[in-house]
C-alpha cells in the first residue's frame, strides 16, 4: 500500500470546499467556494511550501459535486486524486469512534482515511464523450417522462364537462416539441457512437433487440466492451 506525504482532505458541497492537509499528525484547514479558481487561489497559492506532484486529494463522491474539481485536479494538473464511496468513509469513522458532524470534521475525516486507504481509490477522469453520452441519454429519458405526464394531463382534461381547446392545444404543442428534441438529440447521439466507436456499433446494431439506448450504454457509459472479459484467449 502507498504512502504519502500528505493528503488533502476535501468535503465537497453544491456551493463549498472544506479543505484539511494532513500528514499523519496534524490539519491544517481552509474553507472556500467550490470553484476551480476559488480552490487555488484560496487553499493551492497559500501552501507555498507544499509540492502538490507529491500530495494525495482525497474526495468522497457526491455524485456530480465533486467531478468537476476531482478531473481538473487529475487531468488538468496532473495530480494524485482519489475518489471514495461515501459509506465507506462513514464505516472507517466508525469503527475509529469518530463524529463527524460539520463539514471541518468531515474535512478531516477524509483526510485521514485517505492517508491510509487512499491508494485503494485512484480515480480516473472520463474523456469528454462520456459524458456527452451520459447527458443525451438523460435528457431523452428526461423528455419521454415529460411526454407521459403531458399526456396524461391531457386525458385527464378530456373527461372534463368543459373542454378548453387552447389549453389542450397547448399541451399538445408542447408533446411535439419534446418529440422533436428527442428525434433531434437521439440523430446526434447515434452520430456520435457511430464515430467514436466504429466497430463496436456495427456489432451491436447487428443484434435483434439492441437499440439506440442500450448501445448509447455499452459503448459509452461501459467503455465499449473493453470492461468485458474477452472469454478465451
Amino acid at each position: 500500500m502507498k504512502s504519502y506525504e500528505k493528503v488533502v482532505g476535501i468535503d465537497v458541497s453544491k456551493e463549498t470546499l472544506s479543505i484539511s492537509v494532513y500528514d499523519g499528525k496534524s490539519h491544517t484547514g481552509y474553507e472556500t467556494r467550490n470553484t476551480i479558481k476559488s480552490f487555488f487561489n484560496d487553499f493551492v497559492k497559500k501552501e507555498k511550501g507544499i509540492d502538490f506532484s507529491k500530495v494525495l486529494f482525497m474526495l468522497e463522491n457526491t455524485g456530480v459535486y465533486h467531478l468537476r474539481l476531482a478531473t481538473h485536479l487529475s487531468k488538468e494538473c496532473g495530480y494524485i486524486v482519489s475518489v471514495a464511496n461515501p459509506l465507506v468513509i462513514k464505516r472507517y469513522s466508525q469503527m475509529n469512534l469518530k463524529r463527524a458532524k460539520t463539514d471541518k470534521a468531515d474535512a478531516r475525516l477524509i483526510a485521514e482515511y485517505g492517508y491510509i486507504n487512499g491508494g485503494d481509490w485512484l480515480f480516473s477522469p472520463r474523456d469528454i464523450d462520456y459524458y456527452k453520452i451520459d447527458m443525451k441519454l438523460k435528457a431523452v429519458e428526461d423528455f419521454h417522462k415529460q411526454i407521459n405526464m403531458l399526456s396524461n394531463q391531457i386525458e385527464a382534461i378530456e373527461y372534463l364537462p368543459f373542454k378548453d381547446n387552447s389549453t389542450l392545444n397547448a399541451y399538445k404543442k408542447l408533446i411535439e416539441n419534446f418529440k422533436k428534441e428527442i428525434k433531434k438529440i437521439e440523430k446526434e447521439l447515434d452520430i456520435l457512437l457511430r464515430e467514436k466507436y466504429v466497430e463496436e456499433y456495427k456489432l451491436l446494431s447487428s443484434i435483434p433487440g439492441v437499440g439506440l439506448k442500450l448501445t448509447g450504454v455499452i459503448l459509452g457509459k461501459l467503455n465499449g466492451f473493453a470492461n468485458f472479459d474477452r472469454g478465451m484467449s
